[in-house]
């Protein structure tokens, strides 16, 4: 669990703002909006977090459920942590 935390310190404050939408069920574009954006900043901003949290895809089409391994992953290493909105 120790190699976990240090996981989620390599998070950016930012990154760490898309992963909590993003375990919240909000889709791409309710991220952008909400952040102010551009779809290729978000992007970007998964690809690190999928990363830093050792989530890769196993195939090329893995696309979603790299997406819903990172928040697991996520949640796994917050349980237990407040997480604001």
């Amino acid at each position: 669990m120790k190699t976990d935390y240090k996981k989620l310190n390599q998070l950016t404050n930012r990154e760490v703002e898309v992963i909590t939408l993003m375990a919240k069920g909000k889709s791409n574009r309710e991220i952008t909006e909400k952040l102010h954006i551009t779809r290729t900043t978000l992007l970007t901003h998964m690809k690190a977090i999928y990363t830093k949290l050792g989530v890769n895809p196993v195939q090329k089409w893995d696309k979603s459920a790299i997406r819903v391994r990172a928040v697991l992953k996520w949640l796994e290493i917050t349980k237990g942590l407040k997480i604001e909105d």
